[in-house]
């Protein structure tokens, strides 16, 4: 059910966004103190300045606190849930993915194979074969966008991890 789902996109976007403005705000601030000091003298435009910039400071430190709330939240559950930590156990599935795909995925015995649930997510073509002849669709965007994305940055750092360490040949 979509609303029992535990929804945590963007969270990662939401907080490189915060960082950034963090940093802008920081340099405007050093950028209005240095005319300051130059000039001995605050406009009122450096007043508004600064006040827009303290109330924006203010908003960043809640959505980090409020972020980090989430995040102790979804990992409790995920540590809260045995379908979750078992698919944590498999090589580039990590909390995130795994509480995705529990709360995304609601009966996964309705995909045939592991194929058909890679069509629904979008990450091979959709197969329509019969009589032995196979006909390949084309790759769906229709499926679970998050889902499509956390597989794929699971699959390339067990890749990045076996170029550097060697291959592994424990699956989980």
């Amino acid at each position: 059910m979509r609303s029992d789902r535990i929804d945590h996109r963007g969270l990662l976007a939401d907080e490189q966004m915060a960082r950034a403005v963090q940093r802008q705000a920081a340099l405007l601030l050093r950028c209005l103190g240095r005319n300051e000091r130059m000039f001995g003298l605050v406009t009122a435009s450096q007043m508004a300045a600064r006040a827009c910039l303290a109330a924006l400071g203010t908003q960043l430190r809640m959505l980090k606190a409020q972020i980090l709330e989430f995040d102790r939240m979804i990992n409790a559950w995920h540590r809260s849930n045995k379908t979750s930590k078992k698919l944590d156990e498999i090589p580039g599935v990590g909390p995130a993915l795994a509480t995705a795909l529990v709360a995304g995925v609601a009966d996964p015995k309705a995909f045939r194979s592991g194929r058909d649930f890679s069509a629904w997510i979008g990450l091979v073509p959709k197969q329509h074969s019969s009589g032995g002849k196979e006909k390949l669709g084309s790759i769906s965007k229709r499926g679970d966008r998050h889902l499509r994305g956390l597989f794929t940055s699971g699959a390339l750092a067990v890749i990045r991890y076996a170029k550097i360490h060697g291959p592994s040949t424990d699956l989980g």
